[in-house]
């Protein structure tokens, strides 16, 4: 068995961009453990643990559900936290731009990941960066304040891809690795 997703791979000023965020948080708020700059992407659909012989009939179904989906120009947008504010346990970079044609890809994703009997995430894919996880949200007093104050660069870019990973958990945290890629087709 193998933990898989389905991801967006972000580019490099992407990710420069998440990192200064987080260099500036890092001074102030203490108690994130912080996504490491390699790990950083645009999740798209989390499928826990496949059989191994499973990635190739994923890669279709994705395939399946991105024939109507268009290459996208996304961009970095605010920062917020996952589940809320008063308890934050996420905390996010969150992504505009052409985010409706991003939703609908996302459900189609469901919808054709639901046919080899993957579950439908409820909540709508909000599309968004993790960029750090709060290990205790009782010293985190203040920090949304902080949030609104870091300016935050909007770096556009162009999806044209989506990605089938792996994530293998180690002591040193996960290292993600690209199984197959998945092109969008217009």
């Amino acid at each position: 068995m193998i933990r898989t997703f389905i991801a967006i791979e972000l580019p490099t000023e992407v990710k420069q961009v998440a990192r200064q965020i987080q260099n500036q948080l890092g001074e102030s708020i203490e108690g994130i453990k912080w996504v490491k700059h390699e790990n950083l992407h645009l999740s798209v659909k989390f499928l826990g643990n496949v059989e191994e012989n499973n990635v190739n009939d994923i890669a279709t179904a994705v395939k399946n559900a991105v024939k109507e989906s268009s290459v996208m120009n996304l961009k970095t947008g605010h920062l917020g936290v996952f589940p809320n504010e008063k308890r934050p346990r996420i905390l996010w970079l969150g992504i505009e731009g052409d985010v409706r044609d991003f939703i609908r890809m996302s459900k189609n994703c469901e919808s054709e990941l639901a046919k080899l009997g993957y579950e439908i995430d409820a909540r709508e894919n909000k599309p968004h960066i993790t960029i750090g996880r709060i290990r205790s949200s009782k010293k985190q007093k203040g920090m949304i304040n902080i949030l609104k104050d870091i300016p935050i660069e909007s770096i556009l870019f162009r999806v044209d891809e989506l990605k089938v990973m792996r994530s293998e958990l180690n002591r040193n945290g996960a290292v993600y690795t690209n199984l197959q890629s998945v092109k969008l087709d217009k």
